[in-house]
């Protein structure tokens, strides 16, 4: 008895004749998955593109147009995931099928919207250049390298405008003190640091003074 596991039929035992009504039936069920995935059901259809996948490992792989196949339920499982926003099973299928077939622009295009989504920019743009160096006249992945770029330009401007804020704060900057207490009870937030403590032109000594009989509440945010 072999101590190993059963592996199923031995694809060289299996007859061409046999795989290739096998290789039917396999193009029959991507076809019903096709259906279901016209109709939304994408749970559904990555179902019946899997046990076609599977049957087609099986039987099939010997036949001169399997790897096609195998291409094409791949791309399917791919969009489906794709459609349920499963970034990183769309990352993990897209990544084999460009093992093998590294032009494949669908799976280019949906690994890089997979990745963008996941905060991997650069890949992201780096597979969506890949695409137009393949297919220039891409129009989806052109659309989506123009709006990482805008994206990009927007993150880059909020990064300056925060390293702008942080300087100032560690440079003593703060807003002007002068101005008194709103009518609203509320004051103008002051910035101060330990070399420059905040004492606005409103708030007096003697205030501070427990027999001041001033009374009030002060909200602080402490950076």
């Amino acid at each position: 008895m072999s101590s190993q596991g059963d592996s199923g039929s031995n694809i060289l035992d299996v007859p061409i004749n046999h795989a290739q009504e096998q290789l039917r039936e396999v193009l029959k069920i991507k076809t019903e998955g096709n259906d279901k995935l016209k109709a939304g059901d994408y749970f559904g259809a990555k179902c019946l593109y899997s046990g076609a996948l599977e049957m087609l490992d099986r039987f099939c792989l010997h036949l001169q147009s399997a790897d096609e196949v195998w291409e094409s339920l791949k791309n399917n499982m791919a969009l489906c995931d794709f459609k349920r926003q499963e970034w990183t099973r769309v990352v993990e299928i897209t990544t084999e099928i460009l093992t093998r077939n590294s032009a494949n622009t669908k799976a280019l295009y949906r690994r890089s919207v997979a990745l963008a989504a996941q905060d991997q920019h650069q890949d992201a743009i780096r597979d969506l250049r890949r695409v137009l160096d393949l297919e220039p006249g891409n129009v989806d992945a052109r659309r989506k390298l123009s709006e990482m770029g805008e994206q990009r330009n927007v993150m880059r401007h909020q990064e300056k405008e925060q390293a702008g804020r942080l300087r100032g704060f560690l440079q003593g900057e703060r807003l002007n003190d002068s101005i008194p207490i709103n009518t609203s009870g509320t004051v103008r937030k002051l910035q101060g640091n330990e070399n420059s403590p905040v004492m606005a032109s409103w708030l007096k000594k003697e205030y501070l003074s427990a027999s001041s009989g001033v009374v009030a509440a002060v909200r602080a945010h402490v950076v």
